[in-house]
């Protein structure tokens, strides 16, 4: 657990479950067919910004799509 992390920081001190079975239920999230394609989109806006010398896109969007469909995932796994 990166304690830089926010997520990370807001699931140890909020949630009764171990870090370690949270880290387990994110991994199977992320192997579920909208995380992947989530996934994807991240990596593709990461190689186009990547091959760019000057570019003012960045993939924040992308980002915040992904870990809101893994979130989305590990919490209907976890609270119900």
């Amino acid at each position: 657990c990166n304690l830089r992390n926010l997520t990370c920081i807001l699931t140890f001190f909020l949630c009764p479950y171990s870090p370690i079975l949270i880290q387990t239920v994110r991994e199977k999230c992320e192997q579920t067919e909208h995380c992947v394609h989530a996934r994807e989109r991240l990596e593709a806006c990461e190689t186009r910004v990547g091959s760019r010398s000057e570019t003012t896109e960045d993939c924040t969007e992308e980002l915040f799509d992904f870990l809101h469909a893994r979130d989305h995932c590990v919490s209907a796994d976890l609270w119900n």
